[in-house]
Formats: structure tokens, C-alpha cells, sequence
């Protein structure tokens, strides 16, 4: 009698953990603010699309992956309520390839949507700070988020239609840094479009031109149109 209801002791309690355990990470992914962990096998790919807001990436010495997700919102406290219940951070992870991708609310107005209700008078984005192992690669798509990549030794793919870009120079010397755009506009006297671009060696890309630095040095890093 006494084993069984240990038994039965031990089985509740790990009802209640693994209940406790569901409800922290299912609060987590609703807070402006939380942190998740993930491994990556050095050589290994991090994933990310964000729409808008910041992208900071640095390498380190750690064998796994740190995001820090900060959710900023800007407008009254219902459209706060509908636009955090909506706008999530979703992860996908083995320890070859971690995907980071961000989802944002759905904002327009057609014949199945409630507009008389439309939430479009606020401003909110996302912004995500991660460490990663310095040999994986990247590969990053967003329309507008402003992006910076620190000591990152593997390969650099960036697809963006206007983000301005901030790669170190230690982030390209062992890498291959590749990126596209669709952006049209502004345009160069010559009539080529230009990409928003920056780095601590001041380089400067242009569409169908290979990058160089204000040294005349022939960069490791393209900016294909």
C-alpha cells in the first residue's frame, strides 16, 4: 500500500512539473521580452527572417545558440493586446540547422477581415540579439530590419530590399558574404540602384558592381541586384 501510493505521489508531481513546464514556455512566447537556447554544431546554418526592426548576430567561443527576442510595441494598450497575441517568434532546431523566424499580424483589409475594427494606428517590431558559434553560416531575409554582424567566420547570404547593413570586418576576413536586393531606388548618378550599406571599412555596394572598401582592396562580400 505504501508503494503504490508513492506511486501515486510521483506520478502527480510530474503531471503538475511537466504542466508547469508547458505553461512557462506557452507564457514565454506571449512576454515582450524572453530568451531562448538552442545547439548548433559549429559549421552549421542559422536561419533568419524578420521583417522589420534589428537583426544583430555576433559570434563567440559557445557551442550553442543564445536569441534575446525583444518585442517593442508603440500604441494604445488594445491594439498592444491584439498585436502581441498575434506576432510570434517561431524556432525550428537540430544540430545542423536552427531556423529564427518571425511572424507579424496579418494588417490587411479585405472581404473576410472586420474592418471597422482595423488595428493600423501603432508602430511595433522585433528585435533579435543573438549569439551564435563564430563557424556557422548565415542566411538572413528581411525587407527593412536593420542588420549587424559581428565575428562570424562562416559563409554570409543576406537577401533585403532596404536594410541598411553593418558587417565588421572580422565577420568577412574567413567568410564568403553574399547578398541580394530588389530594391529599387534611390539610384546613383550612373543610374545604378544603391544598397544602404556600412561597415567599419566603409564599404559601399551597388548593384552588378563588386564591392570594394575606401582602400581599394577587393572585399570578400557582393551585393548581387
Amino acid at each position: 500500500m505504501k508503494s503504490q501510493s508513492l506511486r501515486k505521489i510521483s506520478l502527480v508531481t510530474a503531471l503538475l512539473l511537466a504542466t508547469c513546464l508547458a505553461f512557462s514556455q506557452t507564457s514565454d512566447q506571449q512576454q515582450a521580452q524572453f530568451q531562448r537556447t538552442f545547439s548548433l554544431n559549429p559549421g552549421g546554418t542559422l536561419l533568419i527572417e524578420n521583417y522589420k526592426g534589428l537583426i544583430r548576430i555576433s559570434g563567440t567561443d559557445a557551442k550553442q545558440v543564445t536569441v534575446s527576442v525583444d518585442r517593442k510595441f508603440e500604441g494604445s494598450d488594445k491594439d498592444r493586446a491584439w498585436w502581441m497575441a498575434r506576432n510570434h517568434v517561431n524556432f525550428s532546431s537540430d544540430p545542423a540547422r536552427l531556423s529564427v523566424h518571425v511572424e507579424y499580424p496579418n494588417t490587411n483589409c479585405n472581404f473576410l477581415s472586420d474592418c471597422e475594427n482595423d488595428h493600423d494606428d501603432y508602430t511595433a517590431w522585433v528585435e533579435l540579439t543573438i549569439q551564435v558559434p563564430r563557424q556557422v553560416s548565415l542566411e538572413i531575409n528581411g525587407y527593412k530590419p536593420e542588420m549587424n554582424i559581428t565575428n562570424i567566420q562562416g559563409d554570409i547570404r543576406i537577401k533585403s530590399y532596404k536594410s541598411p547593413i553593418d558587417i565588421s570586418p572580422s565577420a568577412t576576413r574567413r567568410s564568403r558574404c553574399e547578398a541580394r536586393s530588389t530594391m529599387a531606388a534611390p539610384t546613383s548618378a550612373c543610374g545604378r540602384s544603391r544598397v544602404p550599406y556600412r561597415s567599419r571599412r566603409d564599404f559601399r555596394f551597388r548593384t552588378g558592381a563588386t564591392a570594394r572598401d575606401s582602400g581599394s582592396r577587393r572585399s570578400p562580400c557582393r551585393w548581387d541586384s
